[in-house]
């Protein structure tokens, strides 16, 4: 990808201002809301409906142009990002859509449901169907549940689901109201699966629909809810299938673009960084993982952390304090420059707490919003960030990148 394609003026005029920190996580905010509108657009194409998840970006003013665009509710993946929202005030559906098997979890869920919060949660087993059963009940509150079926990677087996379904129906505090998948583009080794995206949403959302049509006589009608930004129109083309999820869509990322999901010139969040050294074919920024995150690049792309817009500087490690990246091709930076990185995963960097730099199409700086996220430095981060400072110059920082 040369820098005629991919590149958009609000890169250019970011790097151009004044004053700008380093690092900063820029955001295009006309962008955004373009890959929002759009993917609404084209799932209301196909008549159905769209499940922004959360982790896509973090952040109160894009889920506010989420709903404006129409979205069937928020998929979130820990319940401090379901109270997080309802703090803020986001009053849409929330899903929470990771099986949680911790009691703990189940008794917010029936507090929040009791406080009139409109949640759903998903559930793969007996276990978490009477932990929720059981919580819902001590505080009189009813919970939307979401089947979790295995297409896949996991989720309860189909041969389990009628006899799960069952259960959740004669569960008085629950209701049960969607199937659905969690699988993507993984295989359960972790691999990537080498079938066509469009073909692995259509595979989920196949499975999806029998199970739904064979439960319908006994339990009703259910929603379908499967697909991610990568397989989502796959799912969408599947008849039966109610809505479709995606996160990384609102952003983009260089995973994305590199896997053909999405195009480049669609990009909206990248890393404003400083060159602070240069050894060799090595390149080190001031953007360490607090930033770009330490988030598994997607299948098939392993090594690669981050890039360049242009390709020219590939980021191959991420170092606690620093970000270390090979020259691939293209002009060497020198040390003092700045330069743009786009992640590798979106979802890492968004999920490190702290501000995006809010830009508009010609890359000025118009506004600065909060990432909500609920991850912080851990301790082994600290020991490591410590164990980085005290090290004595480049050569020693440098010595375990390689090629």
């Amino acid at each position: 990808m040369g820098e005629d394609i991919g590149l958009t003026a609000w890169r250019t005029g970011i790097l151009g201002q004044y004053g700008v920190l380093t690092p900063s996580v820029a955001l295009c905010a006309d962008q955004a809301r373009r890959n929002i509108d759009s993917f609404a657009a084209r799932a209301a194409a196909f008549g159905v409906g769209v499940f922004p998840h959360w982790k896509g970006h973090k952040t109160k003013e894009l889920a506010g142009a989420q709903i404006l665009a129409g979205c069937a509710g928020f998929e979130v993946a820990k319940m401090s990002e379901v109270q997080l929202l309802v703090r803020a005030g986001v009053e849409t559906n929330i899903v929470l859509a990771w099986v949680w098997r911790w009691p703990t979890i189940w008794t917010c869920a029936a507090q929040l449901a009791a406080h009139g919060v409109d949640l759903t949660v998903d559930v793969d087993s007996e276990e978490t169907i009477d932990g929720y059963e059981q919580a819902a009940a001590r505080f009189g509150s009813t919970i939307g549940v979401r089947l979790q079926v295995n297409a896949g990677l996991r989720g309860a087996s189909p041969e389990h689901v009628r006899g799960l379904a069952h259960r959740v129906q004669a569960s008085p505090h629950l209701n049960l109201v969607a199937l659905t998948c969690y699988r993507g583009m993984y295989l359960t080794s972790g691999d990537r699966d080498p079938r066509p995206f469009d073909v692995l949403g259509g595979v989920e959302a196949q499975l999806l629909v029998s199970l739904a049509a064979d439960l319908e006589e006994d339990v009703g009608r259910l929603d379908v809810v499967c697909g991610s930004t990568a397989t989502a129109w796959g799912a969408a083309r599947t008849p039966g299938v109610t809505d479709v999820v995606g996160g990384a869509y609102t952003l983009g990322d260089w995973g994305l673009a590199c896997l053909g999901v999405i195009d480049s010139s669609t990009m909206a969040a990248a890393v404003v960084t400083t060159v602070v050294e240069v050894c060799g074919d090595t390149v080190v920024f001031d953007a360490g993982c607090g930033v770009l995150g330490r988030e598994r690049p997607y299948p098939g792309l392993e090594g690669v952390q981050a890039s360049t817009p242009d390709g020219s500087v590939v980021v191959e490690q991420v170092a606690t304090s620093t970000s270390c990246g090979v020259v691939r091709h293209g002009r060497c930076p020198s040390a003092g420059d700045r330069i743009l990185l786009v992640p590798s995963r979106i979802y890492s960097t968004v999920s490190r707490p702290g501000p995006f730099l809010v830009v508009d199409d010609d890359g000025e700086i118009v506004d600065q919003w909060r990432r909500h996220a609920t991850v912080t430095l851990t301790e082994d981060d600290e020991v490591a960030l410590s164990a980085a400072q005290a090290a004595d110059g480049p050569a020693r920082r440098l010595a375990t990148l390689g090629r």
